[in-house]
């Protein structure tokens, strides 16, 4: 009887999770993703390389591997310049941290040109003491890579 029971017992959960299985899958399928795939801990490395290397003053080369789009609004010289001012009142970084990954698609009804984004924010500690956020955002450009789109330190 005991046995019975088990084996009865078994075979319920067995098709208790094939039949969740089957409604999950369903689901999934139902639902296709507007944005382009992300992972946001490639997308928080990439993010901060992006920062490491303005900690040592890399803006140039930073601005040279930025997307078109970043490179048509904003003059190499006036970025490097206005990033290097901001730095320079901060101070040494000390300590960074990742807050988080978000994704938005830009067009019409967006503040943001049509494309694909994602911005990763950072907690910066200074050796000042002065703690900041630290914005590295990036662009999904034609040719299928992620470039830096902006720079921001608040």
């Amino acid at each position: 009887m005991k046995r019975t029971l088990l084996g009865l017992a078994l075979a319920m959960l067995a098709f208790g999770a094939n039949a969740q299985g089957r409604t999950a899958n369903t689901a999934a399928a139902a639902y296709v993703s507007p944005y382009a795939p992300v992972d946001p801990s490639k997308m928080s490395d990439a993010a901060m390389r992006v920062a490491a290397s303005i900690d040592r003053g890399g803006m140039a080369d930073m601005w040279d591997g930025a997307s078109k789009a970043m490179q048509s609004r904003v003059k190499k010289k006036d970025f490097v310049e206005r990033i290097g001012e901001l730095r320079k009142k901060l101070g040494p970084v000390v300590g960074r941290s990742w807050i988080v990954v978000h994704r938005e698609k830009g067009g019409a009804g967006t503040t943001l040109p049509a494309g694909q984004y994602a911005s990763v924010e950072f907690e910066l500690a200074a050796a000042s003491g002065v703690k900041a956020k630290e914005l590295v955002s990036f662009t999904l450009d034609a040719d299928g890579v992620w470039r830096v789109v902006g720079y921001t330190l608040r």
